[in-house]
């Protein structure tokens, strides 16, 4: 009984030994390896695992630190490629912004005098005609020509030209409404859409504009006939001269027609103009007539 005792007593504690090696060596690892990939898991990518032993048990500890390690830096490189590529789609549709609106300006300004050009301006006046065919409305057209441009072209060149009309758009814009729309018409010629201005009020304008006109000192006024630099005014008014916009333009465009061949430097109202016979479009249009 005595050895039996002592045998049973030496399993005892050599299981007990046996455990204690196992579970420094062997279970203690795994159990914080199994917690570090339940971490790695969760996405905690910076968890490791540490070992001191050189067994199989550190060698596969190290293992899996390494494998987590390249995972990191792989998850790494993707969000720095990630972040790269939507900084770059932000830019790329910032300068799609940027162009889009460079667009949108170039097709509705003159590229010379940087006020509306042509067409932005008869859509306006059609909108404009439109609104009034919905609700009591009235406005101006004014239509007005830089006089003797031609012989201000060819005694001081193009380019010299070009500044005045940069000039003389600067002075419109200054002389009208932010909420008035100012453009090109073509060579000489500028347009003036004067919104929610009557007879009197749009006629009063245009004086104001030619009469700033002829007291602003210009560049070689001094080579122009009666040595100063002047403009010719046509004025048209919505409803009262006519409904459509084409033919508003017309109007404004026979009476500018007749300021010039009355000696220039003048304003005509259409609707006092007591030889014209019709209102309605037709004539040649200013494009063809000479106003040197």
């Amino acid at each position: 009984r005595t050895v039996s005792l002592v045998a049973l007593l030496l399993a005892v504690v050599s299981t007990v030994i046996a455990y204690l090696v196992c579970s420094v060596l062997v279970i203690n690892p795994v159990f914080r390896m199994r917690s570090m990939a339940a971490r790695f898991g969760r996405g905690e990518l910076d968890a490791r695992v540490t070992l001191f032993q050189d067994d199989e048990v550190g060698q596969l500890g190290r293992a899996l630190n390494g494998m987590a390690q390249q995972i990191q830096d792989y998850t790494a490189s993707l969000e720095h490629q990630v972040d790269q590529r939507t900084e770059e789609l932000a830019s790329t549709n910032t300068r799609l912004v940027e162009a889009n609106e460079q667009l949108q300006r170039l097709a509705k300004t003159d590229s010379l005098t940087g006020l509306y050009n042509r067409r932005y301006f008869m859509e306006q006046l059609e909108m404009e005609v439109q609104r009034g065919e919905r609700i009591h409305h009235q406005f101006t057209v004014i239509l007005l020509d830089v006089d003797h441009f031609k012989n201000y072209n060819d005694r001081n060149g193009h380019t010299e030209g070009d500044e005045l009309l940069q000039r003389m758009a600067a002075l419109l814009q200054v002389n009208t409404r932010s909420t008035d729309v100012v453009a090109r018409y073509g060579g000489e010629e500028f347009v003036i859409l004067l919104l929610g201005t009557g007879l009197n009020e749009g006629f009063a304008t245009a004086r104001k504009i030619q009469q700033a006109v002829a007291a602003q000192p210009f560049p070689h006024e001094d080579k122009q006939p009666g040595e100063r630099l002047t403009i010719s005014v046509g004025v048209a008014f919505y409803p009262h001269d006519s409904r459509d916009g084409r033919a508003l333009v017309q109007c404004a465009d026979e009476a500018l027609y007749r300021s010039n061949a009355q000696g220039r430097n003048r304003v005509t109202r259409f609707d006092q103009m007591k030889d014209v016979k019709t209102r309605s479009v037709g004539g040649p249009p200013s494009s063809l007539r000479r106003r040197a």
